[in-house]
C-alpha cells in the first residue's frame, strides 16, 4: 500500500513536470549548413537518449535554433519529455576553400553514354565562372538520367535540360536549375548565385572557338545559361561571342582525345525527328576528377 501511494505520487509529479529542458550532454559541433547541422544534432541526441525517444528534431523560424523533443522510457528520467536545444552555428552554407589551385591541370569530365564514353577537359583556369557552375551541376547528380534532346549532323549535340529525363517530353530544352541556388568558384573560393529562374551570367573572357569536341553553353540569349550545353561536332565559329554573328556562346571544355569526339559525332547522326533522337541517347552518368 505504501508503494502504491509513493508511485501514484512520483507519476503526479512526473506529468506536473511535463516538458524538462536539458542540456546535451553529448558533443556536438555545427558545421557547414543548417541542414547538416541538424543530421549532426540528431547524432549526438541519439548517442545520449537512445534512438527511439526521439519524437521530433525541428528549426526555430529564423534558423538559429536546433531542437530535439525526447519522450524517455525509462532511466532516472522514464516519462519526463526532455527538450535539448543548441545554436546553430549558421543560417547558409559555408563557402569552402577552393578545391583547385591556379597553374595545377584543369579537372576532367567523363560523360557515360549509352553510346560510349566522352572524355573532356574542362577550362576551369580560363572559364572559371562558367566551369565552377558546370561542375556544381555535375557534382550534385543534376545530369545524371538525362537525355540528349535535339542532336543535328555537322552540327551539334544539346544536352542539358531536366526535363528530358522524358526523351520525348514537350517541354525538353526549356528548363535549367533551380532558381536563385548557388554554387562555388573553384578557382577563387568565392560563392556565386544564379538567378530567380536559375541563370547565370555570360562569361565573355577567353576567346575560345566553338571548334570540333568543344563544350559551349547553350542560351536564348544574353545571360540566360544555365545547365543546358552543347557540343560542336564540327567548327561553329558563327557562335563564337566574340564573332560578328548574333548567337554568343561561350566554350568552357573540350574533348580530351578523338575517341571522345568520335562519340560526339555517333551522337549526332543518329536518326531523328524535329532533331529528337528517335531512339533515345541517355546520360547514364557525368562525373569531375582533378579537384
Amino acid at each position: 500500500m505504501g508503494c502504491g501511494g509513493s508511485k501514484k505520487a512520483s507519476d503526479e509529479a512526473k506529468a506536473e513536470a511535463g516538458e524538462k529542458p536539458a542540456t546535451l550532454k553529448a558533443p556536438f559541433v555545427g558545421t557547414g549548413d543548417v541542414q547538416a547541422q541538424m543530421v549532426g544534432f540528431a547524432a549526438a541526441v541519439k548517442a545520449e537518449v537512445g534512438a527511439d525517444a526521439i519524437e521530433k528534431m525541428e528549426t526555430s523560424e529564423d534558423g538559429k535554433t536546433l531542437t530535439a523533443k525526447c519522450t524517455m522510457k525509462s532511466g532516472e528520467h522514464a516519462g519526463f519529455t526532455l527538450v535539448y536545444t543548441t545554436a546553430a552555428t549558421a543560417t547558409a552554407a559555408a563557402a569552402p576553400a577552393s578545391k583547385w589551385t591556379p597553374g595545377s591541370p584543369n579537372p576532367k569530365a567523363v560523360f557515360e553514354t549509352t553510346l560510349g564514353t566522352i572524355t573532356c577537359e574542362i577550362f576551369l583556369d580560363q572559364m572559371e565562372y562558367t566551369a565552377s557552375n558546370f561542375i556544381d551541376l555535375v557534382q550534385k547528380g543534376f545530369y545524371d538520367g538525362l537525355h540528349f534532346h535535339r542532336v543535328i549532323p555537322e552540327f551539334m549535340d544539346q544536352f542539358g535540360c531536366p526535363h528530358s529525363k522524358n526523351p520525348k517530353a514537350s517541354r525538353a530544352g526549356t528548363g535549367g536549375p533551380d532558381g536563385n541556388t548557388s554554387f562555388i568558384n573553384l578557382k577563387t573560393g568565392t560563392e556565386q548565385t544564379r538567378d530567380g529562374g536559375g541563370k547565370i551570367k555570360d562569361e565573355h573572357t577567353a576567346k575560345i572557338s566553338n571548334e570540333p569536341g568543344t563544350l559551349s553553353m547553350a542560351n536564348a540569349g544574353p545571360n540566360s545559361g544555365g545547365s543546358q550545353f552543347f557540343m560542336n561536332v564540327v567548327h561553329n565559329d558563327f557562335l563564337d561571342w566574340f564573332s560578328e554573328g548574333e548567337s554568343h556562346h561561350p566554350v568552357f571544355g573540350k574533348t580530351a582525345d578523338k575517341a571522345s569526339l568520335d562519340v560526339m559525332v555517333k551522337i549526332s547522326e543518329v536518326d531523328t525527328t524535329d532533331d529528337n533522337p528517335n531512339e533515345p541517347v541517355l546520360m547514364k552518368s557525368v562525373t569531375i576528377s582533378g579537384l
